[in-house]
């Protein structure tokens, strides 16, 4: 086993650790998980082997884990957050006005219509979508689009999540939008679980959606689902562990 360093980054096996946004990828330079706020790496040399030790250093870290999530009885979807997502290669398509007016709501109303429950294999799935709703009805809809590269990164994500409205002491989770890109027709949506208590973020996964369908809404709509469809697939694995 050995570690090759380039910049930013610390390679190791296949996987790549990016040192400024905290982003685990895999050897297609596919992003897998972003790491839990507060992770810091730190590295040594031992007998000519350099050696990454991740050193969990934030008390904001919860010992809880996607598996105690996936094993609850009950769970709350808190929306879809397009708060923070930028619309990449879709000036000469939609306009902003026409995304925040009708798009992003359409898009929030259709997929808080989903049958979470079933989908996560999950008793019961609560639906309480009014801080994604006020953040989506808050947008400046002067950012949303561009055609520069945009990602975001874990502290925004975190200090999002911090905001949000919630009355239960379980489980919570939320979809927060980092980008549609329409040259690939692909979205990207993290995917955060999160503790209802003090909105602490157990786990967060960037996933990836391509889209189908007729119609740009629609067509758009497909790669939401297929976010869903993936991080159920991943839930239900935990649910079985």
């Amino acid at each position: 086993m050995f570690i090759t360093f380039c910049k930013e980054k610390v390679r190791w096996r296949k996987f790549v650790i990016n040192f400024d946004s905290g982003i685990l990828w895999n050897e297609k330079q596919e992003p897998l998980y972003h790491l839990v706020p507060g992770l810091k790496l730190k590295i040594m040399k031992l007998k000519g082997f350099s050696l990454v030790f991740l050193a969990i250093l934030s008390s904001g870290l919860s010992a809880q884990t996607v598996m105690d999530v996936a094993r609850s009885k009950s769970i709350t979807w808190y929306g879809i957050d397009f708060s923070k997502a930028r619309f990449i290669g879709f000036e000469s398509y939609i306009t902003p006005e026409m995304l925040k007016d009708e798009l992003i709501k359409n898009w929030a109303d259709h997929t808080a219509q989903t049958n979470f429950s079933s989908k996560y294999s999950i008793d019961n799935v609560a639906v309480e979508t009014s801080t994604a709703d006020e953040h989506n009805a808050d947008i400046d809809k002067t950012k949303l689009l561009t055609n520069a590269y945009y990602e975001l990164n874990t502290a925004t994500i975190t200090d999002l999540v911090s905001g949000y409205k919630t009355s239960g002491t379980g489980f919570g989770f939320v979809f927060i939008v980092e980008s549609f890109e329409k040259s690939t027709e692909k979205v990207f949506i993290y995917v955060c679980y999160f503790k209802e208590s003090d909105r602490g973020i157990i786990s967060m996964r960037r996933y990836t959606g391509k889209a189908f369908g007729i119609g740009l809404e629609n067509h758009y709509e497909g790669a939401i689902k297929d976010v869903i469809q993936y991080s159920s697939k991943d839930f239900k694995r935990f649910s079985k562990k």
